[in-house]
């Protein structure tokens, strides 16, 4: 039996599925999405500009939000952000360290009012 000519590809088709850019031109990452990594976008006056704009469908986001109620003059309360939010204590207190202090650049500050409730508040 005489081989075949046909010449092999030394991708395989999984390879070279995953290489195809998207419309925008941006390649797929490894589960096929196609988003842009995180420290991809300015981190500090624009991305605090987009947090607080409106969405196409007219929409506030929950960074937005949570942001104009940490900006309160009296701050705000763990309660109150689990309220506008939807998220847990624990996924607060993260996005307060990472997203807020760590990404946007704003210095947080807690308090305890006399009846124990903590309040956070975001300076500058």
């Amino acid at each position: 039996m005489a081989k075949s000519s046909t010449p092999k590809s030394s991708t395989s088709k999984t390879a070279q599925r995953r290489s195809k850019p998207t419309a925008s031109g941006a390649r797929r990452g490894r589960n096929g999405s196609s988003r842009a990594s995180p420290t991809a976008a300015g981190t500090t006056i624009e991305t605090a500009a987009k947090a607080t704009e409106q969405s196409p469908e007219g929409r506030f986001s929950k960074q937005a939000r949570m942001l104009s109620l940490l900006s309160r003059p009296d701050g705000a309360s763990l309660d109150d952000l689990m309220r506008a939010s939807g998220w847990q204590a624990h996924s607060i207190r993260g996005f307060l360290s990472g997203t807020v202090g760590k990404r946007l650049g704003h210095t947080v500050r807690s308090s305890k009012t006399d009846g124990g409730e903590r309040r956070y508040h975001v300076e500058g």
